[in-house]
């Protein structure tokens, strides 16, 4: 709550992707009209947090098409199974579409959006 109170609903144009708010640090990417956020409170590698966000925004488009949250919500068991896949106890460990491919073969479900139809 204090991540959509302080970033998405601020006031003012918020400058830096990462905010940190009670001791807590928010890794953050927009696409469209989506936020990404990584969540921690320990002190990580800020290039890899953005560089795993990147990569899995590059891998739900592979599956299903453009990122929105139509295709968010229609494929939310889909981004489930990659993030189980994707992410060991909280470590970041295979985003190659190929090889997640070869265990998730579940296809998305692409949505037509409004200027399409």
């Amino acid at each position: 709550d204090a991540f959509r109170v302080n970033v998405i609903h601020a006031r003012q144009q918020v400058r830096s992707p990462v905010t940190n708010i009670a001791r807590t640090s928010f890794f953050h990417i927009k696409r469209s009209t989506l936020w990404l956020a990584a969540v921690t409170k320990q002190n990580v590698n800020a290039a890899m947090v953005f560089e795993f966000l990147l990569k899995f925004v590059e891998v739900m488009q592979n599956y299903f098409g453009k990122l929105s949250e139509e295709n968010v919500k229609n494929n939310f068991v889909l981004i489930y199974e990659l993030l189980d896949e994707i992410v060991d106890f909280g470590y970041p460990q295979n985003t190659d579409t190929g090889v997640l491919k070869t265990f998730i073969t579940q296809q998305g479900v692409k949505s037509a959006s409004k200027e399409e139809q």
